[in-house]
């Protein structure tokens, strides 16, 4: 009898992708439940040079130029790390 080939160990770089795909599979599929409740969502993902795009609809109008987005009222209301990280407490 013939043993079990041993399988290799996924290398830190495969893990890493596999984690990104998963998350970025995760991340489309939340954008389409948004679409679902009435949201349009416009969505773009650069990993590994490569970009990944979800659009809720295709129009010309959609997605938003940054020229239309800064002349809109209300302001658009506008995300990055720093505004998700947690803030420290003064400590009183």
């Amino acid at each position: 009898m013939l043993p079990a080939p041993t399988r290799r160990r996924p290398t830190a770089q495969q893990m890493r992708r596999g984690l990104i795909a998963k998350r970025r599979l995760t991340l489309i599929r939340k954008c389409e439940e948004l679409r679902k409740l009435g949201a349009r969502v416009y969505l773009v993902m650069e990993t590994s040079s490569r970009y990944h795009v979800y659009s809720s609809e295709s129009s010309d109008s959609w997605p938003p130029t940054a020229d239309r987005l800064e002349k809109n009222y209300p302001v658009p209301l506008q995300y990055s790390p720093e505004c998700l990280a947690p803030k420290m407490s003064s400590g009183l």
